[in-house]
């Protein structure tokens, strides 16, 4: 366990902001905590120089501003609960909200449960999308009216944060992208033919996070289904256009990759041995001294058809989600 003081950037009067104490749990928070958040170092010395501190939050200013600044993307790869989430929203999300206000700072992710975690939105509503929209290129150029709104979303963005991104549909990463892009083109004075070379619209700081060796928890298209399942590693049997697109910038934005290690979720030795076993490949016994502890762990309604051995969630053979026994492998080990 480090700790470390963050005794802020200047603020526009020359005195330092409120210093903190933080206990990091692992010299990667702190590494990526002070690689993450040397952009807004940067755009704030500019600022500071050019006499522009009041433009940061006025609406289009941050743009002109960091006019110029080359975009930085990481991408935060780790096991649940390593500390990923936590080093974003306790301090940097705080950090670059102090400085340029909340409208510099926007979380996104696949799934409402991520979202939330974050304080922030869903991809289909950060990009003004029903659940019913196309996600293919030529349907999600907007009209006027969703124009604007975009515009008002995303175009004053300094830190886009999207979590749990292992979860997300290609399609779906590629379709929020291209939203942001309209919502900042006009302001940037980007290329439409350009719109895959430039992720969210070249939102200067672009982290991303997500556990690529985590168990796909349903059977969907997601960016790890095709990293697990597929025989060429990325790349589903049947992949469309769009699907291509999300690939494309995945690979784009992970020109920053850092690997978190351990696990600081669990208070004691028993689900982290056993989550161990479920990432076994081909499967393996989990013993009966764990299975015990295990089930005295879970807590079912009387009757309840998901902890039977023979119950089967939708999926494919050899899945994961296949009911609580085959998930832990109780009696049997997955192929």
């Amino acid at each position: 366990m480090h700790r470390f003081k963050y005794a802020g950037l200047a603020d526009g009067d020359g005195s330092r902001a409120h210093c903190h104490l933080w206990v990091w749990r692992s010299k990667e928070q702190y590494l990526v905590m002070l690689f993450v958040l040397q952009p807004l170092q940067q755009v704030w010395e500019n600022a500071l120089r050019g006499g522009q501190v009041a433009k940061l939050k006025q609406p289009g200013g941050l743009a002109q501003v960091a006019q110029g600044m080359q975009v930085r993307s990481v991408f935060l790869h780790g096991p649940g609960g390593s500390g990923k989430t936590y080093c974003m929203t306790e301090v940097v999300v705080k950090v670059v909200r102090h400085f340029l206000g909340r409208r510099g700072v926007k979380g996104i992710a696949a799934h409402n449960s991520a979202a939330r975690l974050l304080l922030g939105k869903t991809m289909h509503a950060a990009g003004k999308m029903t659940r019913q929209q196309s996600l293919k290129a030529k349907h999600l150029k907007p009209k006027a009216r969703a124009r604007k709104a975009l515009e008002a979303e995303w175009q004053d963005l300094f830190f886009l944060l999207a979590d749990e991104l292992s979860l997300a549909a290609p399609a779906l990463l590629a379709g929020v992208s291209r939203r942001a892009f309209h919502g900042r083109a006009k302001l940037m004075g980007l290329s439409l033919e350009e719109i895959l070379e430039h992720p969210f619209g070249n939102v200067p700081l672009q982290v991303l996070m997500g556990d690529f060796l985590q168990l796909n928890p349903v059977k969907a298209h997601t960016l790890l289904e095709a990293f697990c399942t597929s025989p060429v590693p990325g790349v589903p049997l049947k992949t469309k256009d769009e699907d291509r697109d999300g690939y494309k910038l995945f690979r784009q934005m992970c020109r920053n990759v850092v690997l978190f290690n351990g696990t600081h979720r669990f208070l004691d030795k028993d689900l982290p041995k056993l989550l161990g076993i479920m990432r076994t490949k081909g499967g393996k016994w989990v013993p009966d001294e764990l299975g015990g502890k295990i089930w005295q762990r879970i807590q079912a309604a009387p009757q309840d058809p998901h902890i039977r051995e023979d119950y089967v969630l939708e999926g494919i053979a050899g899945f994961f989600a296949r009911g609580a026994f085959a998930g832990i492998q109780w009696s049997r080990s997955c192929a």
